[in-house]
């Protein structure tokens, strides 16, 4: 069962998944697409966040 060392190629390296950066700016856009959606699709109130004060 002998046979030569199996080199890793760029397409298997591609495989395991990016790197630091890249998976951090993945994550923030993902995060950022998600949040866009949720605030597209949820109800939006007319009104004020906070109760203000009325004098």
């Amino acid at each position: 069962m002998g046979g030569q060392p199996v080199e890793p190629t760029a397409a298997e390296g591609r495989i395991t998944g990016p790197s630091g950066w890249r998976r951090a700016l993945l994550g923030f856009l993902v995060g950022a697409v998600i949040g866009a959606a949720i605030g597209l699709v949820l109800p939006r109130d007319d009104g004020p966040r906070r109760p203000t004060r009325s004098a």
